[in-house]
């Protein structure tokens, strides 16, 4: 029973990957930074078609706060330099 609810687990589970490409420039026009914020989050459809859909959207939100979270990292790092 626990294997075939594992089963169950992974193929009702999907997972999203997104990448931000991105150039910060100086106020001059040059280009300071190039980058590509990579990552990945999943979400499992569980329940009705309504608490799928909800889950799927709470992944995407994930995603572009990871992605986001990753420029703004990058962004402070240069910035201590």
């Amino acid at each position: 029973s626990i294997r075939r609810q594992r089963q169950m687990c992974i193929r009702d589970s999907y997972s999203l990957f997104g990448s931000l490409k991105y150039s910060l420039n100086d106020k001059d026009g040059g280009v300071v930074l190039t980058n590509t914020a990579k990552s990945f989050t999943a979400y499992s459809a569980t329940g009705t078609p309504l608490a799928t859909e909800r889950a799927k959207r709470d992944a995407q939100d994930r995603l572009m706060v990871i992605l986001a979270e990753q420029v703004l990292t990058r962004i402070s790092i240069l910035s201590q330099l």
